[in-house]
């Protein structure tokens, strides 16, 4: 499949139908910047563009928030930082809530952080707060989850 049969596909199943469905298509392919593959192969797809094409799935039907799970594992150093951007794009104009234990892409992305360890919330404040307190997130990470330092 392409991405657009792929994101027809996901829209129908989402009871989209016609121009509206064809225009949020093209408006969530140039989101996540895949304008030039939409009638690829996906699988002549990187990984990277594979999960920018799951964001544009998720996306497809304007969820108010969207949730994502490590989103920058596997990918190479390009593509975290192209991923960031399109996050951080989306965070503009939507709540993004994602999981990470990448630290650093969470303090370049996120203005809000909450630390679970177990399923217990331990901490929920923003970045800025969360190094004046612990010196770094690094830090505040291990304090809380008891880790060694």
């Amino acid at each position: 499949l392409t991405p657009e049969e792929t994101l027809r596909y996901f829209g129908r199943l989402r009871g989209m139908r016609g121009d509206g469905l064809r225009s949020r298509i093209k408006e969530v392919i140039h989101l996540v910047g895949l304008d030039d593959w939409l009638t690829v192969k996906i699988e002549k797809f990187s990984r990277g563009m594979k999960q920018r094409l799951a964001v544009a799935q998720a996306l497809l039907h304007d969820p108010p928030i969207l949730i994502l799970d490590e989103p920058g594992l596997g990918l190479d150093p390009r593509g975290v930082v192209e991923f960031r951007e399109i996050i951080a794009g989306i965070g503009k104009e939507k709540t993004v809530l994602f999981a990470s234990h990448q630290l650093v892409e969470v303090a370049q992305i996120c203005n809000q952080i909450a630390i679970i360890d177990h399923g217990k919330l331990l901490a929920y404040d923003s970045i800025a707060e969360l190094e004046k307190k612990y010196q770094s997130l690094e830090r505040a990470y291990l304090e809380l989850t008891g880790g060694v330092l």
